[in-house]
């Protein structure tokens, strides 16, 4: 199985290397634009194993599947959070916060009107970026960003002959859009997708700079760590917002 997987890799990061490039800037101007979790999943799961073909050019092909599973890892927590997010149980009235009053005055209730507590499900803040301005301005950026990391490729000299062309294009790629979606977002999952960009950009330079098992399984760890940590910073969150929404509403 594994032998089987490191020739499709090997085979697809060969011929596809513009292609790879190609998907994921697709993958990095979705992820920018839209704010719907379900198309921000997909991408992200796509600029996974696209990362991975680039891992495959620079390291052996056992290396880059450990990178594509750990990628894969990543989004399961990611997808997990996501699903805890969109569902959450109504709060019930306290007993204590009952007021007694005179049951004489009170209206008759039909028991048909009464409504048992269900699950429902949490809406996304709406802000500037989801409107149709907001999208537009993000695909500018997008490109801002692809044209700005083609310059600096193509004007650049950089003391690495060793490292091809698409590969520093898909790392400045991947930094520029990263460092831009984090400035232009609060939630905190999609801020985790920017520092991934981030962290997979520099991976992918410094693993072709000097690769190395030891910092390239510390990196790995440090992908499981970091998505735990921003599935836990984006429960944490929403609960903090859902309890100061019911303190102004009280």
């Amino acid at each position: 199985m594994i032998t089987y997987l490191e020739t499709m890799i090997v085979n697809a990061a060969r011929v596809s290397s513009g292609w790879a490039l190609f998907g994921l800037v697709i993958c990095g101007a979705l992820l920018m634009m839209f704010r719907e979790r379900r198309v921000l999943l997909l991408s992200f799961i796509v600029q996974v194993v696209l990362v991975g073909l680039f891992f495959a050019q620079i390291v052996p092909p056992r290396l880059a599947i450990v990178k594509v599973i750990v990628g894969i890892l990543v989004a399961t927590v990611y997808a997990v959070t996501i699903r805890q997010l969109r569902y959450k149980p109504t709060r019930l009235i306290e007993a204590d916060s009952i007021i007694e009053t005179d049951t004489t005055q009170l209206p008759a209730i039909k028991i048909s009107d009464l409504q048992l507590p269900e699950l429902e499900a949490t809406k996304p803040k709406r802000d500037h970026g989801s409107t149709f301005s907001g999208v537009l301005f993000r695909g500018l950026a997008s490109l801002l960003v692809l044209l700005i990391a083609w310059q600096i490729v193509n004007n650049t000299t950089f003391p690495f002959p060793n490292i091809d062309q698409p590969i520093l294009l898909a790392t400045f790629f991947l930094i520029g859009m990263g460092v831009l979606m984090i400035g232009l977002t609060e939630e905190a999952l999609k801020t985790g997708m920017g520092l991934f960009s981030i962290l997979w950009g520099f991976q992918i330079f410094y693993t072709a700079v000097e690769p190395s098992l030891a910092v390239f399984a510390f990196l790995a760890g440090l992908d499981l760590m970091l998505a735990l940590s921003i599935s836990y910073l984006a429960i944490t969150g929403e609960q903090d917002a859902e309890k100061t929404e019911s303190t102004y509403a009280n």
